[in-house]
């Protein structure tokens, strides 16, 4: 998320001259919600691996 954050900072505060205490909030708030967005999706991602390869509990078959 910080590489798409930080060349849209550079790009609003050179090209709008923006008060870099507004465009600093916008930033986190920006940051706050892409991560907000994309943590479920990995998380399922990741999920979806482990079942895949049957890792982590995901294994019928057990060794007791």
């Amino acid at each position: 998320t910080l590489k798409t954050v930080i060349p849209l900072m550079v790009f609003v505060m050179f090209n709008y001259n923006m008060n870099p205490t507004l465009l600093f909030a916008l930033s986190v708030l920006l940051l706050v919600a892409m991560t907000l967005f994309l943590l479920p999706r990995f998380k399922g991602m990741i999920v979806a691996f482990q079942w895949a390869k049957r890792m982590h509990g995901f294994d019928d078959e057990r060794d007791d």
